[in-house]
């Protein structure tokens, strides 16, 4: 069996091997979901455990990378957490199980047998996410638990988010310079960074692309401040039953079509904004 194992955590790494790994096994460790992806094409696992929360590339998102490529590779997401709707998020995803950490004995059976714990084909709309065309989500938040939560949302809606996660401003910057993003999620309350901010920033090198304020804040001030400096919508993380609607508009309304490199939509528009380089 050729293994990859993902995790930032050296010490669950070594922990995933020695539970999993029997004598002939080849083993690749990643410790990022953006090492993964570049590395599964050269690697070529047979099987991948991939951690659920890391810094930059999210594991879902790096297991739909994966797969779109690779289709074959047998998947199992290692999780530290109970997130409500994971299991059937995974599924439509294309990967074959999500495993508790502390239950890492099952995870070689899972990867090495023909059968599923949560079977691909049982995803709730019958569609494999890996084939519909991607969403590119600039995520500005501070917290994995409430950008996985809106990543879950917005694949329940029948989106395919691949999403990036940014919490300062220098990973913003630079964020923006590589793509234009289909949409951006921007929080209020980030640590040495403000939403507000944040929001110049996003208007100064992309005016066009549809913002949504992300807030566990209900002062109307807040709204109003951020609504002034850019955002097209505000959504309370307490009650997200308005973000399909939100969501579907602001994409409709923008025509949203598949996201460009900066240098591709300089090549198209001379006009567009510049590199974003610090200052």
């Amino acid at each position: 069996m050729k293994l990859m194992i993902v995790d930032d955590n050296a010490a669950m790494r070594g922990m995933i091997r020695e539970a999993v790994t029997s004598p002939g096994d080849i083993v690749c460790e990643c410790a990022s979901g953006e090492e993964a992806v570049s590395t599964a094409p050269r690697f070529r696992p047979d099987c991948v455990t991939m951690d659920v929360r890391m810094p930059g590339l999210h594991g879902l998102d790096a297991a739909r990378a994966i797969l779109a490529a690779q289709p074959d590779v047998r998947i199992v997401m290692v999780t530290d957490y109970e997130q409500t709707g994971l299991s059937r998020t995974a599924a439509e995803a294309g990967v074959v199980a999500c495993v508790r950490k502390e239950k890492l004995t099952d995870l070689r059976a899972l990867l090495t047998s023909g059968q599923t714990s949560t079977n691909r084909s049982d995803a709730a709309d019958g569609v494999n996410a890996a084939t519909r065309a991607a969403l590119h989500v600039l995520m500005v938040e501070d917290s994995p638990n409430d950008c996985e939560l809106i990543c879950v949302r917005l694949m329940s809606f029948g989106y395919a988010p691949v999403i990036e996660r940014v919490w300062r401003e220098d990973t913003m910057r630079r964020a923006l310079a590589e793509r234009e993003w289909d949409i951006v999620f921007i929080d209020h309350s980030l640590p040495g960074f403000s939403g507000e901010i944040a929001l110049k920033l996003m208007r100064g090198l992309w005016p066009r692309t549809p913002v949504i304020f992300i807030t566990g804040n209900s002062n109307p001030a807040v709204t109003r401040q951020m609504l002034d400096a850019g955002a097209q919508k505000c959504v309370s993380k307490d009650d997200l039953s308005a973000l399909r609607t939100v969501v579907d508009a602001l994409l409709s309304e923008h025509s949203v079509r598949p996201a460009q490199t900066k240098s591709e939509e300089r090549q198209e528009n001379p006009a567009a904004p510049g590199d974003g380089r610090e200052v």
